[in-house]
Parts: C-alpha cells; structure tokens; sequence
C-alpha cells in the first residue's frame, strides 16, 4: 500500500488499492486522504486513485510519525480485506 522512493518521499499507493473491496468506494479513500493529509501535515495531490506522496523526513517528528502510523494502520486494514 505504500513505496518509499529513492529521493524520500513516500506514495500512498490508492492506484494500486483502489480496486480492493474495502477501498473500492470513493468516500472511504477520500476520508483516508484527508486523514493522511491531516496527519503528516499536506500530501502532493488530492488524487484517491493516484499517489499522494509526501516527504519521509516528516516522519521523524514522533507525532506526525504516530498520527501517520493511525491511519496507515487503517488504511493497510481496509487493503487486506476479504482478500482470501
């Protein structure tokens, strides 16, 4: 659900995911968007089937870094589900 690219910055993969049954509709990615956006202080695009990226080096700031884990924890969640 996510790349790390060489130049730092990390993808939110939602093209990759888009397509999973709990990430299939617009709201719930839409939401998650927001949440992300919210938590690592602004992503590259409002794109929910595209890759809003944003630089790593946020992440050393511990509570971005946790607000950040929160989401992606939901977001790896809904990726991962009914996927049998």
């Amino acid at each position: 659900p996510f790349n790390l690219q060489r130049g730092g910055a990390i993808w939110v993969s939602f093209s990759y995911t888009c397509k999973r049954p709990g990430l299939a509709d617009d709201a719930v990615r839409e939401k998650l968007l927001n949440r992300f956006n919210v938590a690592v202080g602004g992503l590259s695009t409002t794109n929910t089937r595209g890759f809003p990226q944003f630089p790593a080096s946020r992440l050393v700031d511990a509570e971005t870094a946790g607000r950040f884990e929160e989401v992606a924890r939901e977001y790896i969640a809904l990726a991962v589900e009914n996927q049998n």
